[in-house]
């Protein structure tokens, strides 16, 4: 057989064995959760990064002096908790201590939107001193129906029940670019497919308890939370027309905290179903912890978040802070990968403005291969990572930013080496009307040459977040963070402190003309220009408990995609209401 003959036929081969590989996980290479990052929502934020702490007094005693007193002890109790993962029962519980330790009647809390992956806790303090029924015990338990969702909460203990959920509307215009069935021709969720446009509704349901409770006179703590959900759509969605809803245990883990009272120094660990986002999602965010869709319904809504089990443990000393972490996603059964990631981060802080990490992660368990043009068996399992990561915040003027990371991976059984990386520059003008802020970021994820021995497409791991990694709210779905590069323009406003408004522009295109592992229509392309997304997204914490997102969003196919006829712009219009107790 003559050497081009040769080379036909191992490319037909090798895009039989992509079909094949879509197949069996036809849903990864499509992000269409819109989920927010952090739900600035109690029952919403587990392990979402509080940024920053603020401290108001919102009932003054009537003593200036007492008042300031209060509002110093409560700073200094709280401080620990900046840099830390949000977790209501341990919240809580902390607030429960400060209560008691700083002498004050009652705090309470918010959290408040803060870029697109961080939030802002608000303690909210009575600075009246405690009356005697203050020191009792507190909650359904106690006898006070009005305390709920607390069911008990004393200094030592806390109890609670855990209720949120979500609805949606949702509206699409010429999905998949006019083009459905060709991108899903190997889904094996795809049912019957949109025309033109389609209106659907998707809802959620979260029910279940938590509890934090000190051990001895240690400051060691248990924790732990247990709930199911129920999510559901109703009408014509991207994929299908077919009413679902579906039952399953959600969260499910337990765990235990050390705090060092005198510093804000701390260790945690905990087991089971849960969340988990590594700096802004490059290479871990939590909403690839479980799969939304197919027989779970709520696709665009995206409300189950918990992995089917994780171990996470992190820490903090001094100027140190570490994370390690073994993640095992939940999966459809239908398109389930088996794959787990086993990874740790250690960071240091050399001031309240520079910060660097460095992340080690491998996949100890995968059913994956990698599509190639020569046909290759290339598993995934066994794949390594290792990234750094720097952040300068108020570089040489007040506001100005730079952030950066930069990964390879490679494979200890065949030659492999794939890159990836980004740069961001930005400013927040913090004393202008409504906080504005404008940044550039230039991202590249390596494609595979065709005519090397070595394999370099970059693999995404769990990478993604909406106004972070999902790069295009449309383009997301027929894209993955591979053989992508990409410039993104954000300007972000806070009308108010409670509001934020974010305009994103994408413009999208492919570093190599073969594409073999991402969507079969895409597999190989006539060129390399792939398209632009403009995005507006808004952020409303109307209040403690009901969180609104709005986005309007409108992608432009380039010449890659309108050479294989889907030439039509892809608009979405979202409305989605998240709420939580």
């Amino acid at each position: 057989m003559r050497r081009g003959a040769r080379k036909h036929w191992a490319r037909a081969a090798a895009a039989i064995l992509v079909a094949a590989a879509f197949a069996s996980s036809g849903a990864r290479a499509q992000e269409a959760s819109t989920q927010p990052n952090y739900l600035p929502q109690p029952g919403h934020s587990e392990n979402v990064p509080i940024a920053a702490l603020s401290v108001e007094i919102k009932t003054p005693s009537g003593d200036a002096a007492r008042d300031a007193e209060a509002l110093a002890a409560v700073q200094r109790l709280a401080a620990g908790l900046v840099g830390q993962s949000f977790d209501v029962i341990q919240v809580t519980r902390l607030i429960a201590r400060i209560e008691s330790e700083a002498s004050v009647r009652k705090v309470t809390y918010d959290l408040l939107p803060l870029g697109a992956n961080a939030v802002r806790l608000r303690l909210l303090v009575d600075a009246a001193p405690k009356q005697l029924a203050d020191k009792l015990p507190q909650g359904v338990l106690a006898g006070n129906l009005a305390d709920f969702p607390v069911l008990y909460k004393s200094d030592r203990s806390l109890f609670t029940a855990i209720v949120a959920g979500g609805l949606g509307v949702y509206s699409d215009g010429n999905a998949w670019f006019g083009q459905p069935a060709l991108f899903n021709a190997y889904n094996p969720l795809a049912g019957h497919l949109p025309g033109a446009s389609t209106a659907w509704t998707e809802g959620s349901l979260e029910l279940g308890g938590g509890f934090a409770t000190q051990l001895g006179d240690a400051p060691l703590y248990a924790f732990g939370a247990l709930t199911g959900m129920k999510s559901w759509s109703v009408g014509q969605d991207i994929y299908t027309d077919q009413t679902r809803d579906f039952d399953k245990i959600e969260k499910a883990y337990a765990g235990l905290l050390y705090v060092d009272p005198d510093t804000r120094n701390f260790a945690k660990l905990s087991v089971g179903g849960q969340t988990f986002t590594l700096n802004d999602g490059f290479l871990v965010n939590l909403v690839k912890g479980s799969v939304n869709a197919g027989e779970r319904g709520a696709t665009y809504l995206g409300p189950r978040l918990a992995s089917q089990v994780s171990v996470l443990a992190s820490g903090r000393f001094g100027s140190w802070t570490g994370n390690a972490f073994y993640i095992d996603p939940s999966e459809l059964a239908q398109t389930d990968t088996h794959s787990g990631y086993l990874g740790a981060n250690l960071g240091y802080a050399v001031n309240d403005n520079v910060t660097f990490d460095a992340t080690a992660i491998t996949i100890t368990s995968s059913d994956q291969h990698y599509a190639n043009p020569d046909g290759l068996d290339l598993p995934r399992q066994g794949l390594n990572t290792v990234a750094a990561h720097l952040l300068w915040k108020n570089l040489l003027t007040d506001g100005v930013f730079v952030e950066g990371e930069f990964g390879h991976q490679w494979h200890p059984d065949y030659a492999m080496s794939a890159w990836a990386g980004y740069g961001t520059i930005g400013y927040i003008a913090r004393d202008l009307p409504w906080t504005p802020s404008l940044s550039f970021r230039y991202s590249a994820f390596s494609g595979d040459d065709p005519h090397t021995r070595t394999y370099e497409r970059w693999d995404p791991l769990l990478n993604t977040g909406l106004g972070i990694w999902l790069q295009g709210i449309n383009f997301g779905k027929v894209t993955t963070n591979s053989n992508l590069a990409t410039e993104r323009i954000q300007l972000n406003l806070v009308p108010v402190e409670q509001l934020n408004v974010t305009f994103d522009y994408h413009r999208l295109t492919a570093p190599q003309l073969n594409n073999l592992g991402s969507n079969p229509a895409i597999s190989s392309l006539t060129s390399h220009n792939l398209g632009q997304e403009f995005t507006l997204t808004g952020r409303w914490a109307i209040s403690r408990n009901l969180y609104l997102q709005t986005i309007a969003s409108y992608a432009l196919p380039g010449a890659a995609l309108r050479s294989i006829g889907a030439d039509k712009p892809w608009s979405t219009l979202q409305l989605s209401l998240y709420w939580g107790l």
